[in-house]
């Protein structure tokens, strides 16, 4: 009867555990990949905004999509990019300076929307004013031209 108590208690323990390190392991591996970490250790966010302009919207960097968990700001320093709690291991807040920004447009089959291009990361502004996406576009070792 004890070890089966005991059990009862061990099991969702370990569970959480494990779950957890898994969670984490996938969000760093992700953050790799798709070139989050690149962005954010070359323009770390020191200071964060206290509010940011958009709060869970959609965006892609690389292959990988954060759906519904980027938070963005558009600050006098510059863009200010990070990802909502249960998302944010392996993904620093970033904040990309305005002079290593470059305004384009880009023409899709039915939208045509502004684009804001960084080396191989191109962050869009697309559809209405408070939503921002981040993509990533590749042509060779260039990004494509916006």
């Amino acid at each position: 009867m004890e070890t089966e108590t005991q059990l009862l208690i061990w099991i969702p323990i370990a569970f959480v555990v494990l779950f957890s390190l898994i969670w984490s392991s996938v969000l760093f591996l992700i953050s790799y990949i798709a070139g989050w970490n690149t962005i954010a250790s070359s323009y770390p966010d020191g200071q964060p905004p206290e509010k940011y302009d958009a709060y869970m919207t959609s965006g892609r960097i690389g292959f990988s999509g954060y759906s519904g968990v980027l938070k963005l700001h558009a600050g006098s320093r510059g863009l200010h990019m990070a990802v909502i709690l249960p998302f944010r291991p392996g993904h620093p807040p970033a904040c990309i300076p305005w002079h290593a920004l470059r305004l384009g447009e880009k023409t899709g089959i039915l939208i045509a929307h502004q684009q804001l291009a960084y080396a191989r990361t191109f962050l869009s502004r697309s559809g209405s004013a408070r939503k921002l996406r981040a993509r990533t576009r590749f042509r060779g070792d260039r990004p494509s031209q916006v």
